[in-house]
């Protein structure tokens, strides 16, 4: 600071040629002047134990060291790529500009001597002096104000903060890409998570509280992103629910199902694959003699079975020594062949739609004991094969049932794999542009 004392005016040619003198600060008087926006228990006006510099037509300087510690409103909105500005008002405390008329010496900062900050970048320097009416005070008082404007460096937010976080984040989209049958989609979900929540809480401790509302846009991003993944742990949740379901063999919902395949399946590039054909779905029918052919897997196997069976038992009826038929053509039996096709002389054999012998009848009128003993064991073979066939079509609906739950979990898991990589590319980009201010 500089003023002129007119009691401080002397003639250096009275003195030896001397025009300029340091005089203890404290032995000399020194405007009032304080910053308005001080938080230090020290007045600037307070004893530094400096000198002030006086020459010889009373101009007084009063240059001295000083930290300031002020009180800045700050926006946080843009955190940590925010513009602040902070202003300075200096002026004197109790005369107003009758007694001390304050004014700037320059008009422009200095800057020269500026030492550059690792957080803060200076941009600007901004000094306008003010003429300002208080209403316990008749005259108006003056005061000089100086506003810094500083910009944050993001660096070392962008890769210990926010760069990290995202990375956490895109681990949700994982949950929905690994298949539910791994028996690891809850523990992915649940420690995505828990370490988001944990990073969180190391984040917030970095940022200004605020109350004024001014919210940082980064941090509403980070709440959001919480939530998201809370809701992948739900929707987890949703599609193990629908893989396992197959337990209850509880047939899908037409309205769901078709929500599900017709709808969100082309969606997201799914279709429903087809189950396999059944057994017992390829046998055809024969038009004409209402016979049906055997099937050449399981049912083959059947009645060769009995074919062996049958011409086991037929040799033995003619080895019988009281058989008046032993050596009859109608009493031999062979009318169970590979195609499963009899002549009308021998036998004839009726299949129904389930592939199941109704009934094998014998050419000869005189059946002996042991023929109806072949047919009895017979029949008693043909309900087990029954029960089987029933117990089999059975199974084969509830795979069925399973498969289909299986194949919406699988839709539903693709159509949330996209959707959380949407949201994870979308979100990212659009706080980052807000933040930087560029939308």
């Amino acid at each position: 600071m500089s003023w002129r004392d007119e009691f401080l005016v002397w003639d250096p040619d009275k003195y030896n040629g001397t025009n300029l003198v340091h005089l203890p600060a404290s032995l000399l008087w020194k405007p009032d002047i304080v910053l308005y926006q001080s938080v230090d228990e020290e007045p600037l006006s307070g004893n530094l134990g400096l000198s002030c510099t006086v020459t010889n037509n009373g101009v007084v300087r009063y240059n001295t060291p000083y930290i300031f510690i002020s009180y800045c409103k700050v926006d946080l909105t843009y955190y940590p790529f925010d513009t602040q500005r902070c202003g300075f008002k200096f002026g004197s405390w109790s005369y107003d500009e009758t007694g001390v008329n304050i004014t700037a010496s320059v008009t422009i900062a200095e800057l020269g001597n500026y030492v550059k900050n690792g957080e803060w970048e200076l941009d600007d320097m901004i000094i306008e002096p003010h003429v300002v009416n208080y209403s316990c005070c008749p005259h108006p008082f003056t005061d000089v104000e100086y506003t810094i404007v500083i910009s944050r460096m993001p660096e070392f937010y962008i890769y210990n903060i926010i760069l990290p976080y995202v990375l956490i984040s895109i681990l949700s989209i994982f949950v929905f890409y690994l298949p539910p049958e791994s028996g690891e989609k809850m523990n992915l979900s649940i420690t995505t998570m828990l370490s988001l929540i944990v990073f969180n809480q190391l984040v917030i401790s970095t940022i200004p509280p605020a109350s004024d509302g001014t919210f940082p846009i980064i941090g509403k991003y980070f709440i959001m992103m919480i939530a998201i993944v809370a809701l992948s742990v739900l929707m987890s949740v949703w599609v193990l629910h629908l893989y396992h379901k197959e337990h209850n063999a509880f047939p899908m919902p037409p309205l769901l199902k078709r929500f599900v395949f017709d709808i969100l399946g082309r969606c997201v590039g799914r279709l429903k694959q087809e189950s396999h054909p059944k057994p017992w779905q390829l046998r055809q029918e024969s038009p004409k003699s209402g016979k049906f052919r055997c099937p050449t897997n399981r049912d083959s196997l059947l009645f060769k079975g009995l074919k062996s069976f049958t011409r086991l038992n037929s040799n033995d009826v003619n080895a019988h020594p009281g058989n008046s038929h032993a050596h009859s053509p109608k009493g031999s039996i062979s009318c169970v062949s590979e195609d499963c096709t009899c002549t009308q002389n021998t036998c004839t054999e009726e299949l129904i739609m389930d592939g199941t012998l109704e009934m094998l009848e014998i050419g000869s009128d005189n059946r002996s004991r042991l023929t109806i003993r072949v047919e009895k064991d017979v029949g008693e073979l043909v309900k087990l094969v029954d029960y089987l066939t029933e117990r089999k079509k059975v199974k084969d609906a509830d795979e069925d049932i399973a498969w289909e739950w299986r194949e919406a979990a699988a839709v539903v898991d693709r159509a949330f794999l996209i959707l959380f990589i949407l949201i994870n590319i979308s979100l990212p980009t659009f706080f980052l542009l807000a933040a930087t201010k560029r939308i």
